[in-house]
């Protein structure tokens, strides 16, 4: 209870806070947990010409936060 009370007092929304991990996602669609990463996060990957960059295939509301609702 004292963590609710302490997310309300920072003036945070429960609503935008997220429900699962990234690992915990992951798990959950049957996918490894480095494509969720490069889904969400983009990566960069080497190419004969140096290195490219995929960008990310889902966007969050945060960068800090993941949340599928």
């Amino acid at each position: 209870m004292a963590e609710g009370l302490e997310i309300m007092s920072m003036g945070l929304d429960v609503r935008d806070l997220p429900n699962y991990s990234l690992i915990e996602v992951a798990k959950y669609l049957q996918l490894p947990t480095g494509t969720l990463r490069s889904w969400v996060y983009g990566r960069y990957y080497p190419t004969r010409q140096g290195k490219q960059y995929f960008a990310p295939l889902i966007e969050l509301a945060s960068k800090k936060q993941l949340s599928f609702n």
